[in-house]
């Protein structure tokens, strides 16, 4: 919050940002989230404006869907970034109770995609992104998500032993995300 409350005090000082819609993916328990709420906070403490609403978040793990459910009622949760992903602008996705709900469009997407591929640890066995392991799928779950929604901020997290260059490349779309899809 040391980090994000000056950046957000100097957008709403030139009158750039006075709200933020957020999404998450394969954040956990949404710690983004948590962080965004304290901001807001401190913000209202100082007689600031500033609205923020978290409008989806994606997680695989059930033990983590619980957690995100129980403490933001009423945002949408869907279960699989590869899924959302996939679906285009405007689609139906299924949520993780079963239903279909549209991927809402939000300002920023944070997301830290599975890294158990990416890291150090790994030693021999680690994969590329190309290699299309968890991490590699999550990641272009990512990169899809990121390219259908049209966010104007992302953030993305992962280990340092990560393909940060080559990630770069797909998400600027110098690398085509096509060639790593089976036919």
């Amino acid at each position: 919050c040391e980090k994000l409350l000056p950046l957000i005090l100097d957008g709403i000082a030139h009158g750039e940002m006075s709200k933020l819609s957020m999404a998450t993916a394969c954040s956990g328990t949404d710690a983004p989230v948590v962080a965004m709420r304290v901001v807001q906070e401190m913000l209202q403490r100082r007689g600031l404006t500033f609205d923020f609403e978290h409008v989806m978040s994606c997680e695989l793990e059930p033990y983590k869907q619980s957690f995100i459910a129980r403490n933001n009622p009423g945002v949408l949760l869907f279960p699989d970034i590869r899924l959302i992903g996939a679906a285009k602008k405007g689609a139906k996705a299924t949520t993780v109770y079963g239903g279909r709900a549209q991927v809402p469009v939000a300002d920023m997407i944070v997301a830290g995609t599975s890294c158990k591929d990416f890291s150090n640890l790994k030693g021999a066995d680690r994969k590329s992104i190309e290699a299309m392991g968890t991490s590699g799928e999550t990641f272009i779950g990512f990169v899809d998500l990121l390219f259908a929604q049209g966010y104007a901020t992302a953030i993305l997290e992962n280990v340092s032993g990560a393909e940060w260059d080559k990630m770069a490349h797909y998400i600027t779309g110098e690398l085509p995300l096509h060639s790593l899809k089976p036919n």
